[in-house]
C-alpha cells in the first residue's frame, strides 16, 4: 500500500488499517521470540526436575547433619 492509497481513506478505515498493522507486528514478534521462549521452557523444566530430585534426596538425609547459614 502506498501513500496515495492512504490519502483517500476515512478515519475509520485508517484505524482498521492501524489495527491490522499492529496485529501483524505482534505476530511477527511472537514468531521471533518463539525459539527463545521454547528454550526458557526447557530450562525451567530441567530446573524443576532437578529441584524435585533434590527434594527426594533431601528427604533421605539425616536431618541432624543439616546446618542453616544466615
Amino acid at each position: 500500500m502506498c501513500g496515495r492509497d492512504l490519502h483517500g481513506m476515512t478515519l475509520f478505515e485508517l484505524m482498521l488499517f492501524e489495527g491490522r498493522l499492529l496485529d501483524t507486528l505482534t505476530n511477527v514478534k511472537a514468531q521471533m521470540l518463539e525459539p527463545r521462549m521454547d528454550e526458557i521452557a526447557r530450562q525451567l523444566e530441567h530446573e524443576s526436575m532437578s529441584l524435585s530430585t533434590e527434594k527426594e534426596t533431601c528427604g533421605k538425609v539425616d536431618h541432624q547433619q543439616i546446618f542453616l547459614r544466615f
